[in-house]
């Protein structure tokens, strides 16, 4: 079985928006920043959203989607696919502030003053600038993110890292899934 063109057809053919993933939780009244609008970052945010949180997404380029949309080509992904799931998000009530560079054009304490905790869901390239602001880094062949294996927090209480950032370059569904696991802690 060809998994990959099934899921191909599914997503060109799926119509609209998938309602059952618009459904939140009652409001908690607390509010949660993720640093990065790829994969990981949007998808952290989607969960933190259903559960009921307000949910600020930094982004440092001017448009959502990380790799979706700045790497991987039309021919493999669907221009049109692409942007139907991301519209998810605005659909969802997420704020997304592009031209954000947390560590740049705004600092690490600024967010970590303004909200209940902080994702830092950048992927590996964004990750570099933060490392300046003593979130610690991992030793080994690359800098990344040092966090707590276990719940994805960093040296800085109400910091959590993981995708990319973490583990160096890897598959958009292995940070996709570092991302849910890093909501799921935050959460906790």
């Amino acid at each position: 079985v060809r998994i990959r063109d099934i899921k191909r057809f599914l997503a060109d053919w799926e119509p609209g928006e998938p309602q059952h993933i618009l459904t939140c939780a009652p409001d908690r009244g607390q509010r949660v920043a993720v640093v990065g609008a790829g994969p990981a970052g949007l998808l952290a945010a989607h969960d933190l959203r259903r559960l009921g949180y307000q949910v600020t997404v930094f982004e440092r380029s001017d448009r959502i989607g990380g790799c979706l949309t700045h790497q991987i080509p039309s021919w493999r992904l669907p221009t049109a696919v692409a942007q139907r799931d991301l519209s998810i998000i605005e659909a969802l009530g997420i704020e997304v502030r592009t031209g954000a560079d947390v560590g740049t054009t705004v600092t690490l304490d600024d967010v970590r003053r303004d909200f209940a905790a902080v994702l830092v869901l950048t992927g590996y390239a964004g990750a570099l600038a933060l490392l300046e602001q003593s979130i610690g880094f991992a030793s080994g062949a690359r800098e990344t993110i040092a966090v707590d294996p276990a719940t994805g927090e960093t040296g800085l209480p109400g910091v959590f890292a993981g995708g990319d950032a973490v583990s160096g370059p890897s598959t958009v569904i292995y940070a996709m899934a570092q991302g849910r696991r890093v909501a799921e802690s935050a959460h906790r």
